[in-house]
């Protein structure tokens, strides 16, 4: 008996080391493999070059699901493990577009302008939501919500647009930043805010107690209407004077008054679509005061001077404000360059071909705004990356981690790190393109950027981990794209 009980008790001894061992390899296997239970989707990126706002190294990135859970080099995976040779391409963080008009007016719709986007490597867009007349600013966001989560492919932020400085719009600021909605945006272009500009220096102090960015359009009213009112009585009411009409210095007064406030008031504010070299030294001179004055620029200021209006086809190419000089391209680029201009935003206004040139409009009635949604990072990356005014870094914070900061994202988005989201773009620096005058995903039908040749262009594009665009081709059959909640404002960090 006792012989039988010994050898029992060895048996049971060597099955206990046998399963020790196994499970000891098992662990190994797994820890090997990036400890990746074969059930969970993983994507890993190897042998890129990764590049971030502050930095270019080479890494490995292993996405589980929607998010990156790790960076390093020499990643180990199992067989069930998606792998994407990045070997000669760049990895980028995916472009965040704060400044787009999908709803209201214009041609595209969320569906569209989410294709354009990410064919284009953006993969977050910031939509500028106009009310209805009368509609109040709760009812305009469970609209545009409700598109967003129904229609687009890209995540969106959404920024309601101020109206009116009415009480009733007043009240409504701290339910915005409650719920997420931490910028609005302010016309100074309009007679509405001249004619309340106390009402609107209350939105401002609002604005910082519930920490919200003001985004603010500068042009002063009563300059555009004194020029515009000589114009037309001199005769010169066609587009061939659209850049007369809108001139610089109404550009200077309004952007100078927006830093008066941000200065006084202590509140940041964040000048959309920035045009000329006057408006930017002045911010330039206030952010070395500490002022928070932050500065967007768009794609038209940076390729056309003012003597596209002179042309038959002129009306293609009206914005607001209207292209400049050489000089004011050059400082444009400049500041882009040294950090003053803290993001690009394509101010993507779509309209078709016909609607831009009806023979009706003039300077007081132009269809204002392009589109430029698609072509915004490559255009960025071939005539600024490619012809040396731009580093790959300063690429990245422009066109995606600046704006993620500003806008309340980061480190989610615009950064490649372990946690973040996965939105990445694996970019072919090599690829080129002609663009014709059909070009693009956008409703608008047309492009004026007809005969650029772009090189570097987005080969894959994931959007929280999914691959949407492989090998240049969009995927047919996407997720939804999420509405962003975003935190509250707190002080812009470039490093």
């Amino acid at each position: 008996m006792k012989a039988n009980h010994f050898l029992r008790f060895n048996l049971k001894a060597l099955h206990n080391q046998i399963s020790a061992a196994i499970l000891f390899f098992t662990f190994l296997t797994l820890l090997s493999c990036g400890n990746e239970p074969a059930s969970e989707k993983f994507i890993l990126i190897k042998n890129g070059t990764i590049v971030n706002y502050n930095r270019s190294f080479e890494a490995d990135i292993l996405i589980k699901e929607e998010k990156i859970v790790k960076v390093e080099k020499g990643i180990k995976v199992n067989k069930t493990t998606m792998v994407i040779d990045a070997t000669g391409l760049e990895i980028l963080p995916g472009g965040i577009d704060p400044h787009v008009h999908i709803t209201g007016p214009f041609a595209d719709d969320f569906v569209s302008g989410s294709q354009a986007a990410l064919s284009g490597g953006i993969t977050t867009i910031g939509n500028l939501s106009f009310s209805d007349r009368g509609q109040t600013l709760p009812n305009l966001i469970n609209e545009h919500s409700g598109l967003v989560e129904s229609t687009s492919i890209v995540d969106v932020l959404i920024t309601p647009t101020m109206p009116d400085a009415s009480i009733e719009n007043q009240k409504v600021i701290e339910q915005l930043a409650t719920e997420g909605y931490t910028s609005l945006k302010i016309f100074m272009a309009f007679k509405g805010f001249n004619d309340d500009i106390p009402g609107f220096i209350n939105v401002l102090k609002l604005a910082k107690r519930e920490g919200i960015l003001p985004m603010i359009h500068c042009e002063d009213f009563d300059l555009l209407k004194q020029t515009q009112d000589q114009l037309i009585a001199e005769g010169k009411s066609s587009i061939l004077f659209y850049a007369e009409s809108r001139p610089i210095e109404a550009e200077v007064k309004a952007t100078k008054w927006a830093i008066e406030k941000s200065e006084d008031l202590d509140v940041p504010v964040y000048i959309v679509h920035l045009s000329s070299q006057m408006a930017l030294r002045l911010c330039q001179e206030a952010q070395k005061r500490g002022v928070q004055v932050y500065v967007e620029t768009r794609p038209i200021y940076l390729y056309f001077e003012d003597d596209m209006y002179k042309g038959k086809d002129g009306q293609l190419y009206t914005g607001m404000p209207p292209l400049r000089s050489k000089n004011d391209v050059a400082a444009i680029w400049q500041g882009l360059a040294d950090g003053s201009i803290h993001t690009l935003g394509s101010d993507h206004a779509p309209w078709t071909e016909e609607q831009k040139l009806n023979p009706g409009f003039s300077i007081l009635e132009p269809k204002a705004g392009v589109s430029n949604l698609q072509l915004m990072l490559p255009m960025l990356y071939s005539e600024g990356v490619m012809k040396n005014r731009l580093t790959l870094e300063r690429f990245v914070a422009v066109t995606s981690t600046n704006a993620a900061k500003l806008f309340g994202l980061f480190p989610r988005k615009g950064i490649i790190a372990e946690g973040s989201d996965a939105d990445i773009v694996i970019w072919d620096k090599n690829e080129k393109k002609l663009i014709d005058h059909n070009f693009g995903f956008s409703k608008a039908g047309f492009s004026i950027y007809k005969d650029f040749e772009v090189t570097g262009w987005p080969k894959y594009v994931l959007r929280r981990g999914e691959i949407l665009l492989e090998k240049g081709d969009l995927s047919d059959k996407p997720s939804q794209g999420l509405l962003l909640s975003r935190k509250r404002w707190k002080p812009f960090d470039p490093n």
